[in-house]
């Protein structure tokens, strides 16, 4: 005798599956929000800003050079 997955219980189950795929999507979105409000670096990154010399930095790669 061979048994058959009916079509509601295939379905049933990637509903399950989609709900804890966001599940997993919605804690990880919860936690990178909660870590960079935590990390504000604005001041910082404006500090850098403000002091930043072209002349004396244009001829460093300021990434790697494969992406530049």
């Amino acid at each position: 005798m061979i048994k058959t997955v009916s079509n509601q219980t295939r379905n049933s189950q990637a509903s399950n599956l989609e709900d804890k795929n966001n599940q997993k999507h919605l804690t990880l979105i919860e936690r990178t929000f909660n870590n960079n409000v935590k990390s504000d670096y604005t001041e910082k990154i404006e500090e850098l800003g403000k002091n930043f010399n072209y002349q004396v930095n244009r001829d460093f790669y300021w990434s790697d050079p494969e992406l530049s």
